[in-house]
């Protein structure tokens, strides 16, 4: 199935990104219907959609706020403005179109929402952001392994030395119209989220105390049997669940196969290249631009090789964001040590570890912390070595005809300390359009080494063997054999 389709149509409803088996039985429906290049067209024209959020007056002074095409109205007053979240959240497009659809939700009247995807890639903050746009309070219960059906609707509290019971973030939310937040439901046991789809799909829960949780419809059926402690479902409650996808490395209930059929589901993915450089951004001001670009693609080659069953761990832009932090934090230490802080669990895997070392290398960083265990420091000092006194071997000389030399030279950008070049028809061309320097190579190894020159032989005659001098002023000259040649690098270049 295309990946627009998916993203578009399928996934959201069916979570087809996380399930093999359910896009594979989509690949026939799709092609036998023939909506997969309309679909496809349309999906294309969205992500090219900029997507703005402006509040709006209206008439009698009512105002809304408009996330892309949804409009929806703002409270006069908020009764608990503490309750509002107040996130720290940086736009970016992919976000945005994700809020444009879950306010498109709300709109279409809605009363719970599932967010499902891996772990770090901003369920948290689309939720908390959500709610502060449309000034909502929230109300935050965080599910477990341990959760039971009576933790779900009292809570122990300590007051004055003894223990109280009161109401849980859900009985609140039902009683005053907040919105709900149930992080982490994937990890719920099963008799709990059995709970939570009655209380959605039926209007009606009893809880421990023998009170019981109605409809507003089942509250006017009941008549004079309605009870004055009986709670009520607020017409403006709301429901924003957040859960982990299935399997493998969360190991959580399927909740989407659950209970998906009462929630409107969305799939939050890691944002593309051009929106994780904008979330980057501002975590990092004093790292160099292409710092940031080259961290963007290796971790989309890492999310490759996950997608491929090459890794285990679903590196997320949470990862990112951690080492952009570092960097911008500690500006002495290298990326790779800084990639140390989210590669180290893996450093025990010897397969994985040179998967995250190759992956790094092809974007120029060099993973050197490996492990995250901060390595010993090493001192790495040249051999001194006492040459014999110098014996002239062969020599030419024609004083009639001078000795005409081949001259080549080349404009090379060059940044940072490594130069990589590759021989050629002509001699010897730098590789690409720049000269690149890999990151990180400065770890925790002190050396006297000022710079690194790598000439790559034919292959047939393999690595050349060369002999390299800093002249003064800061050219380096580089005599090398296989063939004979001698390379300088001005001091501007050097």
């Amino acid at each position: 199935v295309r990946r627009s389709l998916c993203a578009g149509l399928m996934s959201p409803a069916l979570i087809a990104d996380f399930e093999a088996r359910v896009a594979r039985a989509l690949q026939p429906v799709v092609a036998a219907s023939g909506i997969e290049e309309q679909c496809a067209a349309v999906a294309a024209l969205d992500a090219a959609r900029e997507v703005r959020v402006c509040e709006l007056s209206g008439d009698g002074g009512k105002r809304s706020i408009a996330i892309g095409r949804a409009r929806l109205p703002l409270p006069d007053s908020v009764s608990q403005p503490e309750l509002v979240p107040d996130p720290a959240f940086h736009d970016n497009p992919t976000h945005l179109r994700l809020l444009e659809d879950l306010a498109a939700d709300l709109v279409a009247g809605e009363r719970a929402v599932l967010l499902i995807g891996n772990q770090g890639t901003g369920k948290n903050k689309l939720a908390d952001r959500l709610l502060q746009l449309l000034r909502l309070e929230r109300q935050y219960m965080q599910l477990h392994r341990d959760s039971t059906v009576q933790s779900l609707t009292v809570e122990a509290e300590l007051v004055g030395g003894a223990v109280e019971w009161r109401d849980s973030p859900l009985v609140l939310a039902l009683r005053h119209g907040h919105v709900l937040m149930l992080d982490e439901a994937d990890k719920a046991p099963l008799e709990v989220v059995a709970v939570l789809k009655s209380l959605l799909a039926d209007g009606q829960m009893l809880l421990s105390d023998g009170r019981r949780v109605l409809s507003p419809e089942a509250a006017a059926a009941e008549g004079s049997l309605l009870r004055e402690e009986d709670v009520i479902i607020h017409d403006r409650f709301r429901v924003l669940t957040l859960a982990n996808r299935p399997g493998f490395p969360f190991l959580g209930n399927d909740f989407f196969r659950e209970c998906g059929t009462v929630f409107a589901a969305h799939v939050v993915d890691n944002p593309d290249a051009a929106s994780q450089l904008e979330l980057m951004a501002p975590f990092g001001t004093s790292v160099p631009p292409h710092v940031h670009r080259r961290i963007v693609g290796a971790f989309d080659e890492l999310r490759c090789l996950v997608r491929d069953g090459l890794l285990a761990y679903p590196f997320s832009v949470r990862e990112q964001v951690s080492v952009i932090k570092h960097l911008q934090a500690f500006p002495q230490d290298s990326v790779g040590q800084a990639l140390g802080n989210v590669a180290s669990f893996d450093a025990m895997d010897p397969v994985a570890t040179e998967q995250l070392r190759s992956a790094f290398a092809r974007q120029g960083i060099a993973l050197d912390a490996a492990g995250g265990a901060a390595p010993a420091l090493t001192v790495e000092l040249a051999r001194e070595v006492v040459l014999p006194a110098a014996q002239p071997v062969d020599g030419r000389r024609d004083s009639a005809a001078p000795l005409a030399c081949e001259v080549t030279s080349h404009e090379l950008k060059a940044r940072n300390v490594s130069y990589q070049f590759a021989p050629s028809d002509q001699g010897v061309r730098p590789l690409g359009s720049a000269v690149e320097a890999v990151e990180g190579r400065a770890g925790a190894a002190f050396s006297e080494e000022v710079r690194e020159l790598q000439l790559l032989g034919g292959e047939e005659e393999g690595a050349p063997h060369c002999v390299a001098c800093l002249a003064r002023g800061g050219a380096i000259h580089v005599l090398a054999s296989g063939p004979a040649a001698l390379h300088s690098l001005p001091a501007s270049v050097a």
